[in-house]
């Protein structure tokens, strides 16, 4: 860009901007970046929840847009529908980023893909809540929701193919940006795109929030999080903890499979589950879904929360067994905080178990899963952790302050470097 010459406006278009959430947060080091440089910025959103102030910086302006019910399905054509104006009124000297299909204006100037919906193509015996034993008849879901579901999957593909394949190539995006090498990988099998037009950005980390702790602040946290709890609860701080960060509905998360290891390790097994994320309220309660397992000695669902930094800091070992990721920022979160993570193989975080090669990546092997379907392969990566409890935190040190060395910032450098090269 010259310097001479006023710094474009950028007119991002995504649907939160947001703390919690890994697009979301994504989203929220963009506009972040961009207000800390001083580049005039409108972002086209359903919903902002800034980190550190509720107006960022007067060359900030944001364009709410309704999202009916609070309905991805529904809000996504008034999101299309705004992006577009927005783009249209800031160009010619404009920076157009959307985020996958979210908006069809032609020729953006970065098309930010953070999940792809076309590398994750559920099966019709996955539309149940969990199939944690192959011999009980599966728990549909409610018929409506179903519908829905289906419905909504044919939209978003159907949108997703005419913002990253159109028939007119000259409409597409000028840059693709995915998060792992993965989802790249992914992108260019399943879309006819251009390989130097695909850029990898990983994500970066609030490492101010996540960190490791000194011991005696890890026993203070258990202490305090099972008196919050409440007896009822069963959480017992000297057992070990193992996490899960995820939305219950979302059966790529794995959940089942960690049900399905638990069961298989059996009553000797002393580790707690704790669960965090909301159920929607068309899945049954967990005391169903588990009825093998001692629900109130072994799982403690605590629901949504906000505190996830001090759980992680808390907890001994998260587990992603996840089906389909594009990255797994809750993975990159927990090994953040100093937390073993066992992780799905084919997830987009899992290439940076590899990162540093050598004898850091071979101690890391035992918790990448080849195949997240099999529960077998989970509880015997469950046994190893814990049978090597302390050296499996030690093993991640490495990694950990490798991650957090990059920060959001650096992420949302990374994207203004790439557009301003556009010019």
């Amino acid at each position: 860009m010259n310097a001479q010459t006023s710094p474009r406006t950028w007119v991002v278009v995504a649907g939160d901007f947001a703390v919690g959430g890994g697009m979301d947060r994504a989203n929220l080091a963009l506009a972040e970046g961009l207000a800390d440089r001083a580049r005039p910025n409108r972002l086209v959103t359903h919903h902002v929840q800034w980190r550190r102030t509720t107006d960022p910086s007067p060359v900030t302006r944001v364009w709410r847009v309704s999202r009916p019910r609070g309905s991805h399905l529904l809000g996504s054509p008034l999101l299309d529908q705004a992006g577009r104006w927005a783009a249209a009124a800031a160009r010619p000297h404009a920076v157009v980023v959307v985020n996958g299909g979210n908006c069809l204006v032609r020729r953006p100037d970065l098309n930010w893909v953070h999940y792809l919906h076309r590398a994750w193509n559920p099966e019709d015996r996955n539309d149940t809540f969990p199939d944690h034993d192959p011999n009980t008849p599966p728990r549909r879901l409610h018929a409506a929701h179903l519908a829905k579901r289906r419905i909504a999957r044919w939209l978003f593909l159907d949108l997703e193919r005419r913002a990253l394949a159109p028939r007119r190539g000259s409409d597409g995006p000028r840059l693709v940006v995915v998060n792992s090498q993965r989802t790249r990988t992914d992108l260019l099998t399943h879309y006819s795109l251009d390989p130097d037009r695909v850029r990898v950005v990983y994500y970066g980390i609030d490492a101010d929030r996540f960190h490791p702790v000194p011991a005696e602040t890890r026993v203070r946290l258990r202490q305090e999080l099972a008196a919050s709890i409440g007896p009822l609860a069963h959480l017992d701080p000297a057992r070990p903890w193992v996490l899960f960060v995820g939305a219950l509905g979302d059966h790529r998360k794995g959940l089942d499979r960690i049900f399905n290891a638990f069961e298989m390790l059996g009553e000797s097994w002393d580790a707690q589950l704790l669960i965090v994320g909301r159920r929607p309220p068309h899945l049954p309660p967990l005391s169903l879904s588990t009825p093998r397992l001692d629900r109130s000695q072994t799982v403690v669902e605590l629901g949504y929360r906000a505190d996830v930094p001090d759980l992680m800091a808390a907890a001994d070992l998260l587990v992603s067994p996840t089906r389909y990721e594009a990255y797994g920022l809750n993975v990159h979160e927990a090994i953040c905080a100093g937390l073993p993570a066992i992780v799905s193989r084919s997830a987009g975080v899992a290439e940076r178990y590899d990162e540093l090669g050598g004898e850091v990546a071979e101690a890391l092997r035992p918790y990448r899963l080849d195949e997240p379907r099999d529960p077998h392969a989970l509880a015997s990566a469950l046994e190893h952790w814990r049978a090597n409890l302390d050296q499996a935190r030690q093993g991640f040190t490495p990694l950990s302050e490798h991650l957090r060395k990059r920060s959001w910032d650096d992420c949302a450098a990374d994207l203004i470097a790439l557009a301003d090269a556009l010019e």
